[in-house]
């Protein structure tokens, strides 16, 4: 890794409020994203990419939202546009960038064993009356600083 893309990661984390181990992982699951738009991702930007810009265009279209709900371009922007639509909750409990959307919609049909996995401990302790899986939150390895 070079210094710039080390100073872009550092800039990074200390700009969201993500566990560091969030942002790890977030980097290595997508080895092949420009660090802006992991960044863009995670804190959730407020611009629509190009695909979620089609979706949003043309929300009456025969869209298979249950596989929406999976796509790798789709992020908390699309799903707050639209939040009516037939996204799987779900699904959506496992991406790394729910937990504001959790926040916002609280009474939409959440896993909360996959938020309590990826969500950070600030937010955790932040928010404890939250349905959170603490059986989970005991055996996972959230950043403990």
């Amino acid at each position: 890794m070079t210094n710039v893309e080390t100073s872009t990661i550092n800039t990074v984390t200390e700009t969201l409020t993500y566990s560091d181990k969030t942002i790890e992982q977030l980097i290595r699951d997508n080895p092949n994203k420009k660090l802006a738009d992991l960044f863009a991702l995670v804190k959730g930007g407020n611009k629509l990419n190009k695909f979620e810009q089609l979706i949003k265009d043309f929300p009456d279209k025969d869209w298979e939202w249950d596989y929406l709900s999976d796509h790798k371009d789709v992020t908390c922007n699309i799903i707050r546009e639209l939040p009516n639509k037939g996204w799987n909750w779900k699904k959506l409990s496992k991406q790394l960038y729910v937990f504001p959307l959790v926040k916002e919609f609280p009474d939409k049909d959440w896993k909360w064993y996959d938020i309590s996995v990826n969500s950070s401990l600030d937010d955790i302790r932040a928010n404890p009356n939250l349905p959170w899986n603490w059986c989970v939150i005991s055996r996972s390895e959230h950043n403990l600083e």
